[in-house]
């Protein structure tokens, strides 16, 4: 870059795994006849930083402007730096991208066994892969077996607590060394398996109903409107059941879904069954579970 007007310049920074940080270098040419002056360094964010040792350049002299990124997103990014040369402003555009060194091929898909799987891609040639292992933050899973498979490692993954559903487990790589890296984080996905709260529905005169459904609820999502068939088998105590559909109201929570119903079914619960507390099979499409009615005003 030499002086004269304004002027644009573009420095290409290539692709960097995720904690480490971008270098590149700028050279200014002074090809005047007259000595300048680098006035002014400006970044267009804080994870830029741009100097020079020196600011004054003579004639037919050079100096070279350092430039370091260190970004902590994913991705490609574009940054900016301002180098004011006596009064003129020079824009050198730095382009780059971002990979993590480990990354999951698919979300983990858990069963009804409470297992899943998924494989691990390193993009990164200088971990050895038969020493690298992962540890789960939490303790609401565990790794049951690992295997490596040429650049990927195929983990089996349990859940510890068959009452919980997290969107999200996150597993710190770990290698020799003082070398850290960024949690990886795998979404996950539950197949068959489902929790209903509460399982004790307490019923009181003219009061909705309401159950809360987390777990692998995707299929019986409405596509067109927010009400959905509901079928309810009561247990009945002389023996037999009575059964019954209705409609119910469904909201579609982060974590899951709600199933509203009307007063109406409290009433139908009590002639039917003639109890005041009731075992239900409950199953709307694909998705079943049980449930007991106990009604507060007996």
């Amino acid at each position: 870059m030499s002086n004269g007007e304004q002027s644009r310049h573009r420095l290409e920074l290539g692709t960097a795994f995720l904690g480490s940080v971008f270098q590149g270098r700028v050279v200014v040419i002074n090809s005047g006849e007259h000595g300048i002056r680098i006035e002014r360094i400006k970044s267009s964010c804080g994870c830029t930083i741009a100097q020079s040792s020196e600011r004054e350049i003579s004639p037919e002299g050079s100096q070279s402007v350092l430039i370091q990124v260190s970004r902590k997103g994913l991705g490609a990014f574009a940054e900016s730096v301002d180098v004011i040369i006596s009064g003129r402003q020079h824009t050198i555009e730095l382009k780059g991208r971002i990979q993590a060194p480990v990354w999951p091929q698919s979300e983990l898909v858990i069963g009804e066994d409470g297992e899943g799987e998924v494989t691990l891609e390193i993009r990164d040639g200088t971990i050895a892969l038969d020493s690298i292992s992962f540890e789960p933050d939490s303790d609401q899973f565990k790794i049951l077996e690992k295997r490596v498979l040429d650049d990927e490692v195929w983990l089996k993954i349990a859940r510890n607590d068959s009452g919980q559903f997290y969107e999200a487990i996150h597993l710190q790589p770990r290698v020799e060394g003082d070398r850290k890296f960024e949690p990886v984080s795998i979404r996950v996905k539950y197949e068959g398996v489902i929790r209903a709260v509460p399982k004790t529905l307490y019923i009181a005169a003219a009061r909705d109903l309401r159950f809360f459904l987390f777990g692998d609820v995707s299929s019986i999502i409405p596509k067109e409107n927010s009400r959905i068939d509901v079928f309810i088998e009561l247990k009945l105590k002389e023996g037999g059941t009575a059964s019954k559909t209705v409609e119910a109201k469904m909201t579609v929570l982060k974590q899951g879904v709600s199933l509203s119903f009307s007063s109406d079914l409290s009433d139908w619960i009590r002639d039917a069954s003639l109890s005041t507390d009731v075992e239900a099979k409950i199953s709307c499409g694909e998705i079943g579970f049980t449930a007991r009615f106990r009604f507060l005003d007996s």
